[in-house]
């Protein structure tokens, strides 16, 4: 009766700690996929494929490990005069992900903006962003 107990305690303390583990590495993954530099390749608008490929300015969505981003145009390959920095910022704020929704917390003009992403696809070179209020397709690769 002992070993019955003994077992069953031990494969108990077995099973539970690795459900655990598995449902922290699964969010810490997701979150790790996320943080670095984005860069806009494609943006799918009412059927029609927009290709950024071979714009010299380049929108770049920069995910920060503490929770910030920042979303910007890289001047830098464009061109363009010293007059202008090689980043112009458009915005920046927090971000949340909770399971594949991605929310950007900003404000532009003092004006607090909230936009709401599904995560259709996301790997360690390529990120496809949901709009969820105009259904846009924002295609992204890792810098």
């Amino acid at each position: 009766m002992r070993n019955i107990l003994f077992i069953f305690s031990v494969s108990t303390a077995l099973f539970s700690s690795c459900s655990s583990n598995e449902n922290i590495k699964t969010t810490n993954t997701k979150t790790s996929e996320l943080k670095g530099d984005w860069e806009l390749t494609k943006e799918l608008v009412n059927n029609q494929s927009l290709d950024y490929t071979q714009n010299p300015i380049k929108t770049i969505l920069s995910f920060k490990e503490n929770g910030y981003f920042l979303h910007f145009d890289d001047l830098a390959k464009s061109g363009l005069s010293g007059a202008i920095d090689k980043i112009q910022l458009h915005y920046r704020g927090q971000y949340t992900l909770e399971e594949n929704v991605l929310t950007l917390n900003h404000s532009v003009n003092k004006e607090e903006n909230n936009e709401i992403y599904d995560i259709k696809n996301i790997s360690e070179k390529s990120l496809v962003l949901i709009n969820t209020d105009s259904e846009k397709e924002l295609h992204y690769t890792k810098r």
